[in-house]
């Protein structure tokens, strides 16, 4: 996969996602967490060396970053934004696709697909169940 599709700095869209809510229940994500998740704007960023990457996520305007590095199609345990503890496996799907799949956390397993889809825009698509969330992202 070529960083260049990837490579840089994502910005969330300030558009609260169609059927957060929903799909907030269908992870089993808290009414605490997700009021507080609904008021925070994601800033995605992926670094690669060779076959070892960070997935960097900060949030707007917090100095925190949040690194997880990884390996495609090795599985991962770490810590969210919040402080749960998570197991993800990244993989490959096309050179413009990755696909996060969250095995066990504090909610329901959750698959998340980013889609660069041009060159200033990325898609990303959570699933928990039979629900779905799209957030877009714009290249910083």
């Amino acid at each position: 996969m070529s960083i260049d599709l990837f490579g840089g700095k994502w910005k969330q869209d300030n558009v609260l996602p169609d059927n957060f809510v929903e799909f907030m229940n269908a992870a089993g994500i808290n009414k605490n967490v997700q009021d507080q998740v609904s008021q925070i704007r994601y800033i995605n960023e992926f670094e690669a060396d060779g076959d070892n990457w960070v997935y960097k996520i900060s949030v707007q305007g917090m100095p925190e970053t949040k690194n997880y590095p990884f390996k495609f199609d090795e599985p991962y345990s770490s810590t969210d934004l919040f402080g749960s503890p998570f197991k993800c496996v990244v993989t490959k799907l096309a050179d413009n696709k990755i696909q996060e799949t969250i095995t066990e956390s504090i909610g329901n397993k959750m698959v998340v697909v980013k889609t660069v889809e041009n060159d200033s825009t990325m898609s990303t698509v959570t699933t928990a169940g039979d629900v779905s969330c799209r957030i877009k992202f714009t290249k910083m």
